[in-house]
């Protein structure tokens, strides 16, 4: 009898310890990551929106799911506006060719018009292995506002140091530019010293295009080709025809010199729209380019062109977004959906003697903020 007793404990105890494994096998591993939950049993929209102090609709604008959809145990669902990746202020610029613009950290917030091949090759990933890792259908479209992971790395490096930009750039916003200025290449003179890298290679791209206008138009041609096989966006044909058509007819133009003050006032209108993450030609005053440039560098004399609408030619372009100097500078060129195409006027103006390029860094999400200015 005692026997027999001793022989059904242990057969409780081991379906105790069989009951006991399944259901915590059946427990859903908790996130991995800062942000993200894991849906339990029983949990709704509204519960888990309660929860984390956000709104249904943010839920599910940031998951890609809507209201009536059922929650399948152990979802993970983004639940913490700290993944949301702010939007730029100057999105146009970014829907300009249809680039991906690579965003901080392993999270990317989708905007208007990316859809997951897209953001899959800007990663560098197929978009088997994206949806994959993101847990997301073959058929599951992405809205803007959905937030989703940039990288299959399962570390949330909170700590770690930041990594190097993928898109090259050299600035700073807290240092004196003494002091984070890389060498400028041998081949510049030594007035450049106080110049990041890029800043330098700008002036020299533009001296390429104005040295010999005619002849740029074959980077202008390879530019609009790798755009349209690479984004499968079409620039603008009337803008492209038109840039071309204006450079075969322009005479070559004068070799442009770097210019101190001019590059001192361009970092200072730089560092100030890197503060207020803004993108306009007025500082904090609403003074102008003109006026700055009068006020700062008088021994700076401006322009006496005048474009096609009798308007005397401006002497600062912004662009920002462009991963090369090259892209840069030939966006400004195109100049598409600008009438006039002033940047393009500016850029082209025969009387320039001085420039200065100065590279302000990110600023929403935008990488290689760049001002120029012009002066004779």
């Amino acid at each position: 009898m005692k026997k027999m007793t001793a022989q059904v404990k242990n057969l409780l105890l081991v379906f105790i310890l069989i009951f006991s494994l399944a259901e915590t096998q059946a427990q859903c591993p908790p996130s991995q990551f800062a942000g993200v939950h894991v849906v339990k049993a029983n949990e709704t929209l509204f519960s888990i929106a309660r929860s984390f102090n956000v709104s249904v609709d943010e839920i599910c604008t940031w998951n890609s799911i809507s209201k009536d959809q059922p929650l399948p145990e152990c979802k993970s669902l983004v639940v913490s506006k700290s993944l949301v990746n702010p939007a730029p202020d100057n999105s146009w610029i970014m829907s300009r060719n249809g680039q991906i613009v690579k965003q901080d950290g392993q999270w990317h917030t989708v905007r208007n018009g990316e859809s997951a091949a897209q953001i899959a090759y800007a990663y560098g990933y197929t978009e088997e292995r994206f949806r994959a890792f993101n847990d997301l259908p073959a058929w599951k479209v992405l809205k803007a506002g959905a937030v989703v992971r940039s990288s299959e790395c399962v570390c949330e490096p909170a700590t770690a140091s930041k990594p190097e930009r993928v898109v090259p750039s050299s600035f700073s916003n807290t240092a004196p530019i003494a002091k984070v200025a890389k060498a400028a290449p041998s081949s510049t003179s030594g007035d450049r010293g106080y110049m990041k890298v890029d800043e330098s290679e700008m002036i020299d791209e533009i001296n390429l295009m104005r040295s010999n206008p005619a002849g740029y138009v074959k980077y202008i041609q390879e530019y609009v080709r790798n755009q349209k096989e690479t984004w499968n966006y079409t620039v603008s044909p009337s803008a492209v025809n038109s840039l071309i058509s204006d450079l075969r007819k322009s005479p070559k133009l004068s070799t442009l010199r770097p210019h101190k003050c001019l590059y001192q006032m361009a970092q200072t209108h730089g560092d100030y729209l890197y503060r207020t993450k803004g993108f306009s030609h007025n500082d904090a005053n609403g003074t102008g380019p003109w006026s700055r440039t009068m006020a700062a560098c008088p021994q700076v004399k401006l322009s006496t062109t005048k474009n096609s609408m009798g308007m005397l030619v401006g002497n600062e372009n912004l662009v920002a977004g462009n991963s090369t100097v090259r892209e840069s500078v030939i966006t400004l060129l195109i100049d598409a959906g600008i009438n006039p195409p002033g940047h393009r006027e500016t850029l082209l103006a025969p009387e320039w003697n001085y420039v200065a390029c100065y590279n302000f860094g990110e600023v929403n999400g935008m990488p290689n903020n760049f001002v120029q200015n012009f002066g004779r």
